[in-house]
């Protein structure tokens, strides 16, 4: 075998271990359950991210569904194709295992679903904020109208990082021994194609 040829070879076994090795370790979609339970009111449901880790925009969220239920049990289901999704600040943060929301923020931030598109008015609507702008400071869970308290509640006063989702862990890091196996298995068919074309020469 020349030298050209053995170099290709391992330009070529090496590119495809990289491309492969990239496939491996590139993020996944991480989906949270939403439990969110506050003053007779709750959130549930998923939101699910793009992977990121740390401070998410409104790119981040690739989908939702989400069920609003008030006070007296009344509920909405929020989702991404009936309902708009916003997100303000820098308060949501994602880690592999928790999604949460930080209360305290000093930024005016906020997330919030609202049934035909985000900020539209004072109907059927989830919203977690700093402080009062698109909605109530607080939590909000308002699957009817902001002026029916029976069965709406928005405002609920919260402070401080919150858990407002989890996981079962990081979808995006493979476990150890799938990628030991995967290692030998690509040392292992380098070798036996090195070896054929040894012998064929």
């Amino acid at each position: 075998m020349n030298l050209c040829t053995h170099t290709t070879f391992r330009s070529l076994a090496l590119a495809g271990a990289m491309a492969l090795a990239g496939s491996v370790f590139a993020a996944a979609d991480t989906t949270y359950t939403i439990s969110q339970l506050f003053g007779g009111a709750s959130i549930g449901g998923t939101i699910t991210t793009d992977g990121n880790s740390g401070t998410l925009s409104k790119s981040d969220i690739v989908s939702w569904d989400l069920i609003v239920t008030g006070q007296t049990g009344k509920t909405i289901t929020l989702d991404s194709a009936n309902s708009g999704l916003g997100i303000t600040g820098n308060d949501l943060s994602a880690s592999g295992t928790n999604l949460l929301f930080n209360f305290s923020g000093n930024d005016g931030g906020g997330i919030g679903s609202q049934l035909n598109g985000w900020g539209s008015s004072g109907y059927y609507y989830f919203c977690d904020a700093t402080s009062n702008g698109a909605c109530a400071a607080g939590e909000s869970a308002v699957p009817t109208n902001v002026w029916d308290p029976t069965n709406s509640l928005w405002g609920y006063a919260e402070s401080g990082e919150q858990v407002i989702g989890t996981t079962g862990g990081d979808a995006a890091a493979p476990e150890p021994s799938s990628l030991w196996l995967l290692g030998s298995g690509l040392f292992g068919f380098v070798g036996m194609v090195r070896r054929k074309i040894v012998l064929s020469v």
